[in-house]
């Protein structure tokens, strides 16, 4: 599909946007790009959903277009996991890039993939709270998400609920307002309660949204507290709809 063809296939479906993932979206850059300056031209998001591990280049390269990036790290970052498990040699290309975003001014959430016996690395995710805390500030959202054994990792027992929840006590004592739970349904930090009321302003549910009880600003219906959830406003068909996510 040419750019143009998949931002006219995304507005058909009433599409506020396009998510640029699966497989790792630098290694389409050019494509990418060319389809989220068009995106961007008709008002709709563009998102990466990405391992964080580019040049400064390509964060520069696409960041005119790029309004939020999911970085997907597995194994708190710990270096010893990294390498065996995953061919990466070090993390700091990864940790610059987050920092080069933040400057471009797109908005970072990060994901922390914990894998039980191998990637259950305490010490580490606090090292990694306490960083994003410094250089990208406390109200970064952060993801700790479950494994579930698939692929070439079958030996392996699915993460555990009380296992997340210590990795999200960790990154909450570092400093962190905003640490979700991903990949177990039904788990209660997969919602957005305000840090100022404790009232729940998003209901979640897996990968589905519940009830979004934000006001037309996007801030806390009971006290008006700002929860760093982004919105942009869609110019679809005639319309003018304001989406947060």
């Amino acid at each position: 599909m040419s750019p143009e063809a998949i931002v006219t296939q995304a507005q058909q479906t009433e599409c506020a946007g396009i998510t640029y993932t699966y497989t790792e979206p630098t290694i389409f850059m050019e494509i990418a790009h060319d389809t989220a300056k068009i995106a961007n031209s008709k008002g709709m998001f563009n998102t990466f959903v990405t391992n964080g591990y580019m040049t400064p280049e390509a964060v520069d390269y696409i960041a005119p277009f790029l309004d939020a990036a999911s970085i997907n790290l597995k194994g708190s970052a710990n270096k010893e996991f990294m390498q065996r498990y995953m061919d990466v040699p070090k993390s700091e290309p990864i940790y610059n890039s987050m920092v080069r975003m933040k400057e471009k001014g797109i908005f970072i959430e990060i994901t922390n993939l914990i894998i039980p016996e191998i990637g259950d690395h305490g010490d580490d995710t606090g090292t990694l709270a306490e960083w994003v805390v410094e250089n990208l500030g406390p109200r970064t959202p952060l993801h700790i998400i479950a494994f579930s054994p698939t692929f070439k990792i079958t030996g392996l027992p699915r993460t555990p609920a009380r296992m997340l929840e210590k990795h999200i006590k960790i990154a909450k004592e570092a400093g962190l307002t905003f640490v979700y739970s991903g990949n177990i349904g039904g788990h209660d930090y997969e919602n957005t309660y305000c840090p100022e009321c404790g009232f729940k302003a998003i209901e979640r549910y897996a990968v589905y949204l519940k009830k979004n009880h934000l006001n037309d600003q996007g801030r806390c219906p009971k006290c008006n507290a700002d929860l760093n959830i982004q919105g942009v406003r869609w110019m679809g068909e005639g319309t003018s709809r304001l989406k947060f996510f």
